[in-house]
């Protein structure tokens, strides 16, 4: 019997495994509330850039709820990660699909990653007018498989 957190198959959701790897679930979560789109850092005339308040707000309350769940910084290495997202939208304006996932991806530097660059694997998906607004998101990290692994990996399966 295999714990939730143990080894999942490929694109996390599609049931088939890459060449040579396996990911292991590291987080899932769901946040309720209306999911927000990164905002452009804003320039001022004395070439100052800063991240609008909204955004860092937003980015700031991803990460609580992420610590909150399952602590700090926790499972942080160099191994590549795996990303879905589902945004889950209450409102009928729409919004770009990259500013939703671009958010989540700067709010979980340095807790599910060191760095965004580490996923290489994302799959989105956005929901316009739902009447229970959230984010779902879920992250693996991705293991390649050894000569003696596929075998024991197969066998859990079964």
């Amino acid at each position: 019997m295999s714990s939730p957190t143990q080894r999942t198959l490929a694109r996390p959701d599609s049931g088939q495994a890459g060449p040579g790897c396996t990911h292991e679930l590291l987080l899932r979560l769901t946040i309720p509330g209306e999911p927000l789109p990164k905002q452009r850092a804003r320039v001022l005339r004395t070439g100052y850039s800063y991240t609008p308040a909204r955004t860092r707000q937003a980015e700031e309350r991803i990460r609580l709820e992420v610590v909150a769940a399952r602590g700090p910084g926790r499972d942080l290495d160099d191994a590549p990660r795996a990303l879905t997202l589902r945004f889950y939208r209450g409102t009928g304006r729409t919004a770009d699909l990259d500013n939703l996932v671009k958010l989540v991806k700067d709010a979980l530097n340095g807790i599910a990653w060191r760095d965004d660059r580490q996923v290489i694997q994302l799959h989105a998906s956005r929901f316009d007018r739902q009447a229970d607004p959230r984010s779902e998101i879920a992250v693996y990290r991705i293991i390649p498989l050894t000569a003696a692994q596929p075998e024991a990996h197969h066998q859990e399966r079964e």
